[in-house]
């Protein structure tokens, strides 16, 4: 409902009181033929509700409610049909005539051929969309957009939640300060949001998605997977394809990932787990935790703790004021190159791994437990120094750290 006064803008409209028991309120309804062409809808100060039949025409029906009479007998819609296709629009006079406090709605439901395309612009008031056989473009703002059903399009919302179940192509969605939530895409899907969360869960193909101020969620995706984020946590789990994560000041969790992952983040901590490709974090001021991945593991942080453990391929990790720790090694040969600053560095090996070692460190220690043929040995009041080879050499392990001492176990 819209409460207006003639002091007051016509876009505050959601502190509007229930009407009086003599409002006035009036149907009205009308049908065309369906000629071809787009479904057209204009609307505002209200809901729209479309939905679809096997039929070849379009049908339109208006609840129109006001607490001035004058005003409501003047609200009217009208609907035609021509070359291009069907035109269903509301019409509101001027509020500029009326004096006094007004409060006005009109809701709207359509019922049009499922075969045609539409596109429905409308603002303060909710959307439902069910039944589309072919492309839909919706444009809203200042209330919820529904859709279920449809054959992909273009949905953008301002102010108001996204709900999508069951698109049947590639679809984009665009909102601001409300949240969006997806299931079951049959095609690429494209989706930027702000000041609000996404979930994502089902998309056939390629996934893309922008989002600032939010939490993303999304699972059970079968292609390639886009995600960035700002001051909010992300989480990916099942994803068929590459994935790269983009984020800021938020944590980032990807477990199930079917092919490489990359994460880009500051600030947060991140979580790997089940990874069937390389692994490559860059990270500020967070921690990596990662297990059981396939290829390789690159990390590069500062001022927090990595542990990577089950990796697949070689490990290199450049970290600044955080301590490693590796296990897990599997594969037979992994290159390792362990760097970091002001913190310990902890390794742990199988019982026939082959290693060619060099390892320093100034103010801590050097120490082993495994069978190790010394070739270099240096050991000062400020620092200590060691090379060899664990079981036959051959792989690299290059560990070195400041501050810090270094250990070489088994596992």
């Amino acid at each position: 409902m819209l409460r207006i006064s003639r002091y007051v803008a016509v876009a505050m409209l959601l502190a509007a009181p229930a009407f009086a028991e003599d409002r006035f309120e009036k149907t009205m309804s009308g049908t065309v033929n369906y000629p071809g062409g787009r479904v057209t809808i204009e609307h505002r100060f209200g809901r729209v509700v479309v939905r679809t039949d096997g039929g070849n025409e379009v049908s339109a029906r208006a609840t129109i409610r006001s607490s001035d009479t004058e005003l409501g007998k003047q609200i009217h819609f009208a609907i035609s049909n021509g070359t291009t296709g069907v035109s269903i629009r509301t019409v509101f006079p001027s509020i500029h005539s009326h004096d006094g406090d007004l409060s006005y709605s009109a809701d709207l439901q359509v019922t049009m051929p499922e075969r045609a395309p539409l596109f429905l612009r409308s603002r303060f008031g909710s959307v439902e969309v069910s039944g589309l056989r072919a492309p839909v473009e919706i444009v809203n703002g200042q209330g919820s957009i529904t859709v279920r059903d449809i054959h992909g399009g273009r949905i953008e919302n301002s102010f108001g939640s996204i709900t999508i179940s069951s698109s049947g192509g590639d679809t984009t969605v665009q909102n601001a300060n409300g949240s969006i939530n997806i299931n079951d895409i049959e095609g690429m899907l494209s989706v930027t949001n702000r000041f609000a969360s996404v979930w994502v869960r089902d998309v056939s193909k390629g996934l893309s998605i922008a989002n600032t101020n939010g939490s993303v969620i999304v699972s059970d995706v079968r292609g390639p997977t886009s995600i960035s984020d700002t001051f909010a946590s992300v989480e990916a789990r099942n994803i068929g394809g590459p994935t790269s994560i983009a984020n800021q000041n938020g944590n980032v969790t990807a477990t199930d990932i079917g092919g490489d992952l990359n994460v880009d983040t500051r600030f947060g901590l991140v979580k790997a787990a089940h990874i069937r490709g390389n692994l490559t974090v860059d990270n500020a001021n967070g921690g990596v935790s990662a297990t059981d991945i396939n290829g390789d593991a690159r990390v590069n942080t500062s001022f927090a703790s990595v542990f990577l453990k089950d990796i697949g391929g070689g490990v290199r990790v450049e970290n600044q004021n955080g301590s490693i720790a590796v296990s897990g090694l599997r594969g037979g040969c992994n290159t390792i190159s362990l760097r970091t600053t002001y913190a310990p560095i902890r390794i742990a090996i199988g019982s026939n791994a082959s290693y060619t070692v060099t390892a320093r460190t100034t103010y801590g220690m050097i120490t082993t437990d495994v069978p190790f043929s010394v070739s270099s040995k240096s050991s000062s009041e400020n620092s200590s120094s060691l090379a060899g080879t664990i079981g036959g050499g051959g792989c690299k392990m290059e560990l070195a750290t400041s501050n810090g001492g270094i250990t070489i176990t088994r596992e």
